[in-house]
């Protein structure tokens, strides 16, 4: 039987395993990870980070798995853990198919024709989660479209009014919402900063450069550009500048904690048996909100029109019509 302390060195160790993967994941280039043809010259040093779309995604799929209409087997490929291979992680991973709105909805049909939710496979419910992920990611990106019209990039190379989204969004939905100083704001950044290099250099032995010293060169420069991002990432989280939330948050509205459905999906707040007119009232209520606050009602709306269909409750013709 393990003692006390060998058992909280393995939970230590997975945790930070599990965290060096993650963070790493989002650091690599975003031509790196969907389908591209660009030569690595113009892959940008740092990766350009933008993790609000990935909370809204979190956040659709847990309004999906707590509402009661959803069939079992929808809520099944949007259930994600990280621990293990499961369809609600290809949920996540949607973001990343190149391909247009008119391909996934094809691709859908089709799928649909051998899709049987009384028996599923795993290999279809991996399929069904990556264009439910698809879908619910564009619906998602084409409302923060509406507050993405700046072009100020911060000192890493990040857009600045994109550090300063996320930062409002972590603040207000994954802090205690107590003050917080300079101190705080170091530690943030250490945290952040420790997350990635174990995972990091593994990928170097996966594919091995010829020219040794020159990844070495690159990775400290490397470094030294996402170092700079994640301090960004951490002031705009515990110590935001007035002027930029003024700019960047509050005109236009970007986020409004006192939203309905922003309070419903709070991770602070248990959702269950969400019936289908209290999510209609949820979307609709969404209008006139904050700009986080419609690209989450539209994911989940896309979500939503996608269990009618395959619950043939609507037709694609019926689908195509509203969106």
């Amino acid at each position: 039987m393990k003692d006390s302390s060998t058992i909280y060195t393995l939970r230590r160790r997975e945790f930070m395993k599990i965290s060096a993967l993650l963070a790493s994941s989002m650091m690599l280039p975003n031509m790196g990870l969907a389908n591209s043809h660009a030569s690595k010259e113009d892959w940008p040093l740092t990766a350009h980070n933008y993790l609000t779309p990935f909370l809204l995604m979190d956040c659709v799929s847990r309004l999906g798995q707590g509402s009661g209409f959803v069939q079992a087997s929808l809520k099944h490929c949007i259930s994600p853990d990280i621990r293990f291979i499961v369809p609600g992680n290809a949920f996540r991973l949607g973001g990343l198919v190149p391909f247009s709105q008119e391909k996934i909805m094809n691709a859908l049909e089709t799928f649909k024709g051998d899709w049987n939710s009384g028996q599923q496979h795993q290999a279809k419910a991996q399929q069904l989660a990556l264009l439910a992920g698809a879908l619910c990611h564009g619906a998602i990106l084409g409302e923060l479209k509406k507050a993405d019209n700046f072009q100020q990039k911060s000192p890493s190379g990040n857009l600045e009014h994109r550090i300063y989204q996320d930062g409002t969004v972590i603040r207000e939905y994954l802090t205690t919402g107590n003050p917080m100083d300079a101190e705080e704001e170091k530690d943030l950044k250490g945290l952040f900063r420790e997350m990635i290099p174990r995972t990091f250099i593994r990928f170097h032995t996966i594919m091995p450069d010829d020219d040794a010293s020159g990844w070495v060169r690159q990775t400290a420069e490397w470094r030294g550009q996402t170092d700079l991002y994640f301090g960004e990432l951490a002031a705009a989280i515990a110590n935001p500048r007035a002027d930029l939330l003024e700019k960047y948050i509050n005109n236009p509205t970007f986020f409004i904690g006192t939203e309905p459905i922003v309070q419903r999906v709070s991770y602070f707040a248990k959702i269950s048996e969400l019936n289908s007119k209290e999510a209609d009232r949820l979307i609709s209520g969404s209008e006139g909100g904050s700009v986080f606050g419609r690209a989450l009602a539209r994911g989940y709306e896309m979500l939503k029109e996608l269990n009618d269909y395959l619950s043939g409750r609507q037709t694609m013709e019926n689908w195509l019509e509203k969106i």
